[in-house]
This record gives structure tokens, C-alpha cells and sequence, in this order.
């Protein structure tokens, strides 16, 4: 039976080529068109998911407001996430600073040649403790353990090295500061909301005269990163960020004002950040929630029609 059905259907398909080749069209770009918007979307939500702690790993930000002004910032001041680790041993595994230097573009050097990067950035040598980057070469226990080193992208070891290993290389940081390549990251990176050409270790800084404003609570430009010993912490480190003791220990001192009133502290899941957070200084441009409901929408429409 279904024998002839098949038969009875090829012979109609036959007969009426343009309708046939209409129809066959129309579904196959339907059925790209649904592939690549679920691709599109799969990407979204799939968002820093990689992480071994993902579920565990926060994100400090900052509200400064005052008579319906401010900042909503996705930075903190440099001592906030060490200040962390001491006041809760237990609940706050692990903390990492990642810092930029404050300009859109750096000059690194390299054999002689000079170049102009976006993503330069440095960070505590707990890096590796929080975030789960995969590395081709270079060991991650030990690739931002001594200060004047660095790890570069797959991307950025092609165009000044070729294919050689880099490791062991040495690069000129504006104009100044010897860095010395430890580690190359894989050239398949995870998804996730922050992209890097380069990580050297924070503590290169202690000596250069951004190192006089690290123990400073005034400046927020570190994005500020802690895993917790489980999720639930979360309200206990909220609490203890917004309450008064906190606050005025750290702030009240030198602003000799109502400040402290003035300033609030939120903690944002790593999966979060990249579809949910659309705050001040974030450490790049981030997606959209609605633009994922609007590409799930377009794509079943798709399909259904």
C-alpha cells in the first residue's frame, strides 16, 4: 500500500515539474532559514555555559545614584574582590580582577614591528581557578604565576609569529614593559561574553604608576569576578556589599559625605551577563534577551508557512 502511494505521488511530482521545484525550493530555504536562526539562538543561550562553575561564578557591579543620576556600572574598585576572600574564607572560593588600561587602543611591539590592540588585558593569576579557557600551549598553573608575562590569542601568535610557538617569546607592552609569552589560547574559543587577545598578569602593574591606585576604593575600573563554595550565598554577600558597616569601612572614611548612601553593590551570574547585562563600562558589547525572542519567532514562523 504505502508502495503505491509513494508511486502515485512521484507520478504527480512528475507531471507538475514548476509546482514540484516551487515547493521543494520554498521548503528548502524554510528549513536553512529555521537552522541557521536555531544555530543563532543556541549561540545566545549558550553563553559562558563551558565553565566548570559557571552556576557558582558572580560578577560584582556597582550603582552610584543621586537625585535619579548615575552610573550603573559593570566595574568595581581594584580591593573589592580580596576584600571579599578575607570577610567570607568560606563562602567566597575564589576572586579575579580583570583590568584594561583605560584606553581603546595599546601599542604592543614585537620583533621590531609595532601594533595597535583592542583586547589587552590584564588579570590576578587566579584566572585559571575561575574561568575554564582552554590554552594550545603553556601551562595554566603556571602562566601568570611571575609578573611580566603573557598569554596571547591563537589570532594574535598567527599574525606576529607565523607558526611558530611564540612561548618564550618577548613582547613590548606600550612602549615600556617586557612581557615574556608563557601561553597561547586555543584557537577554538567557547562562547562567551568576553573575547581577549591578550592576558598578563595584574601584578606587572604593583610598579608602574597605576600601582599607587590598586588599594584605592575611588577608582572602579576592575571587573570583578568570585566563585562561591554554592549559589545560595549569593543574598549573605549581597546583604554584607549594601550594609552600612561595609560601606562605611571602605568609603566613608575619605569621602567625609553621605556617599555610602549613595552607592549599591549587585552580584550577576556569569551565565547571565551576556544576554541580561546592558550596564556602564561592560567588557564588551553584549546580546540582546529580545532579540532571542524575536528569532524564535521568526524561525517557527518559518517553518509553520
Amino acid at each position: 500500500m504505502l508502495q503505491n502511494y509513494l508511486i502515485v505521488a512521484i507520478r504527480n511530482l512528475a507531471k507538475n515539474k514548476l509546482y514540484t521545484f516551487i515547493n521543494v525550493l520554498g521548503l528548502s530555504i524554510g528549513i536553512s532559514c529555521f537552522t541557521i536562526l536555531y544555530l543563532m539562538v543556541r549561540h545566545d543561550l549558550s553563553s559562558d555555559q563551558f565553565h566548570e562553575k559557571s552556576e557558582r561564578i558572580f560578577r560584582i557591579t556597582q550603582d552610584t545614584e543621586k537625585d535619579g543620576i548615575g552610573e550603573h556600572s559593570a566595574s568595581v574598585p581594584f580591593p573589592m574582590g580580596q576584600q571579599l576572600e578575607k570577610d567570607f574564607p568560606t563562602q567566597v572560593v575564589k576572586s579575579v580582577r580583570i583590568f584594561n588600561w583605560q584606553m581603546p587602543i595599546v601599542s604592543v611591539m614585537s620583533e621590531g614591528k609595532r601594533y595597535n590592540e583592542k583586547k589587552f588585558y590584564f588579570a590576578d593569576s587566579s584566572f585559571f581557578e575561575v574561568f575554564d579557557y582552554p590554552l594550545l600551549y603553556g601551562d595554566k598553573e603556571t602562566a601568570l604565576l611571575e609578573p611580566n608575562s603573557v598569554i596571547i590569542s591563537y589570532h594574535v601568535a598567527q599574525k606576529y609569529f607565523k607558526d611558530q610557538n611564540p612561548v618564550g617569546k618577548t613582547i613590548l607592552f606600550q612602549g615600556d614593559l617586557a612581557l615574556k609569552i608563557t601561553g597561547v589560547f586555543s584557537p577554538t574559543m567557547p562562547i562567551s561574553h568576553f573575547y581577549f587577545d591578550f592576558i598578563a598578569p595584574l601584578s606587572s602593574l604593583y610598579q608602574s604608576d597605576i600601582g599607587k591606585y590598586m588599594n584605592s576604593w575611588w577608582w572602579t575600573p576592575c571587573w570583578t569576578y568570585i566563585v562561591l563554595d554554592e549559589a545560595n550565598s549569593k543574598k549573605e554577600i549581597l546583604t554584607f556589599l549594601n550594609s552600612v558597616r561595609f560601606k562605611d569601612a571602605h568609603f566613608k572614611e575619605e569621602s567625609k559625605s553621605s556617599f555610602t548612601e549613595e552607592i549599591s553593590f549587585g552580584l550577576q551570574n556569569l551565565e547571565d551577563i551576556y544576554l541580561y547585562s546592558q550596564r556602564d563600562n561592560e567588557l564588551s558589547a553584549n546580546g540582546d534577551e529580545r532579540y532571542v525572542y524575536v528569532f524564535i519567532g521568526i524561525a517557527l514562523l518559518v517553518l509553520i508557512t
